[in-house]
């Protein structure tokens, strides 16, 4: 699960990178950790998106992490069409029979 997470964060990071995704300076969190959340949420956590907050947090993986309301709102913030591609990429990357499972 470590290795899955921080594979999840850097890949979105990545992307985001890539696209010249904007943060705005005052953001506690980055869009990456909000959508690494998000993602964590339905893999491990059947979306429940307060055990994946709680979860990221008080493992280190996220140590600003926002509360409940602003996090969803944040969520809600990223256009569908990132979520589309980010979860098809992150499904195929993550089959079962990867080298994670190894």
């Amino acid at each position: 699960m470590n290795s899955v997470i921080t594979t999840i964060f850097c890949y979105v990071a990545d992307f985001l990178k890539a696209i010249s995704w904007e943060e705005n300076c005052q953001c506690q969190m980055t869009h990456a950790e909000v959508i690494t959340t998000g993602h964590t949420a339905m893999r491990y956590f059947g979306g429940n998106l307060e055990s994946a907050r709680s979860f990221l947090k008080e493992h280190g993986y996220i140590p600003k992490m926002l509360s409940k309301s602003r996090l969803n709102r944040r969520l809600h913030s990223i256009p569908s069409f990132f979520w589309n591609f980010v979860i098809e990429n992150l499904a195929s990357m993550m089959d079962p029979d990867s080298v994670f499972s190894s």
